[in-house]
């Protein structure tokens, strides 16, 4: 099995390889269809999440008291036969569906154009995962986020920096300033809460003007080497170990 797939399962793994293989056989999926449904660290994983819930329903240990002994899986339902179908058309489709740059499916008049903290238009995704990347449409003040004027701004997070909203919880300064630091290779000390850029003035791309056009890069809006020096240097960062690198 893929290491990292076993990682990401742990010690129940190789009971869902089971039930998802065993899922695969109902649908009647065999030769080089089944090994397309493995062929990729993805694939494998989905395999061993969506599949193994119809193969383990599906098992003679689930079914045995119901029905008799009799052909290999000639328990099986027809509705559990058509559901792994289901699930290995879904497989194919998504295997078939080439990543390309989308931008918020769901973006209104009025919302930045660009991702609220960093700026960048799109991100490089299928189409069907497009909606799940950008996440919901979010409101925020100007104030918290560089721009010292009432009002406020609307638009999504890329999912950079939707990670950092959540490690922090809100839309404001701390959720910013993680997001900066980790693109830019850094990561906060242990015992502080947030980073502070002394002398420097780091702005929500959100919070500049509302016709402004969305970054060809993320954060090109800030001086990116003037903040990585001050980061080199600062009491509340410091470059990821190799193994935080790693994963």
């Amino acid at each position: 099995m893929n290491p990292r797939v076993a990682r990401a399962h742990g010690a129940v793994g190789l009971d869902r390889l089971d039930a998802g293989l065993a899922a695969l056989e109902i649908a009647g999926i065999r030769g080089r269809l089944a090994e397309m449904a493995l062929d990729t660290e993805e694939a494998l994983h989905e395999v061993m999440t969506e599949f193994a819930s119809v193969g383990a329903a599906a098992s003679w240990s689930v079914v045995a008291g119901q029905v008799g002994p009799g052909k290999r899986w000639a328990h099986v339902t027809e509705a559990a036969r058509s559901a792994a179908r289901t699930k290995f058309r879904d497989l194919i489709h998504k295997m078939m569906d080439t990543p390309a740059e989308y931008g918020p499916p769901d973006a209104q008049p009025g919302d930045v154009r660009g991702c609220m903290f960093c700026g960048r238009a799109t991100v490089t995704v299928r189409k069907a995962d497009a909606a799940k990347a950008w996440g919901e449409r979010r409101s925020a003040r100007l104030a918290p986020l560089g721009e010292q004027r009432p009002g406020s701004m609307s638009g999504f997070l890329c999912p950079d920096c939707r990670t950092a909203f959540e490690a922090e919880g809100a839309i404001g300064t701390p959720a910013l300033s993680r997001a900066l630091v980790a693109h830019l290779g850094f990561v906060v000390r242990k015992g502080f809460n947030t980073v502070h850029f002394p002398g420097q003035s780091v702005r929500a791309f959100g919070a500049l003007p509302p016709e402004t056009p969305p970054n060809s890069k993320p954060w090109a809006h800030l001086n990116l080497d003037a903040l990585t020096e001050k980061l080199e240097r600062s009491m509340f960062t410091r470059r990821p170990t190799e193994r935080e690198r790693r994963g």
